[in-house]
């Protein structure tokens, strides 16, 4: 039968607490309160830089932790019994942000300028893979 020792026993537990605290996730609500630009939100994102993004249908907003900035782009919502078609936020492992905005057009975002630009090439895109 195994035995016990009261020593190893103590020394183990603050490694049990501590592994365990590792683990541990928080989640906060972010809403229009705190600057979303609309609460239901269609698709999220997180680029290589640790930012959110967070497609909704009055505007795209990139988080930062503490507070958004906003993009006028607009995504569709749209549930039916035949079909879904949702806006789309996607980033390469490039770190290259793309978005399948309003009637299926594609944008991809210019680092170097802050701006969306719409690539003109494909029409009505309801994925990106």
């Amino acid at each position: 039968m195994f035995k016990l020792n009261p020593f190893l026993l103590i020394f183990m537990l603050p490694l049990v607490i501590l592994s365990q605290h590792d683990k541990q996730i928080a989640f906060n609500q972010l809403s229009i309160n705190d600057g979303l630009s609309q609460n239901s939100v269609v698709d999220i994102a997180q680029d290589k830089t640790g930012y959110l993004w967070f497609a909704t249908q009055d505007g795209l907003n990139k988080y930062n932790g503490i507070t958004f900035e906003k993009y006028s782009l607009f995504f569709e919502d749209i549930t039916k019994e035949r079909y879904s078609k949702l806006g789309k936020i996607f980033v390469t492992k490039r770190n290259k942000i793309f978005a399948i905005t309003k009637n299926g057009a594609l944008q991809k975002l210019n680092s170097k300028t802050n701006i969306f630009k719409k690539i003109n090439r494909f029409k009505n895109v309801s994925s990106i893979y």
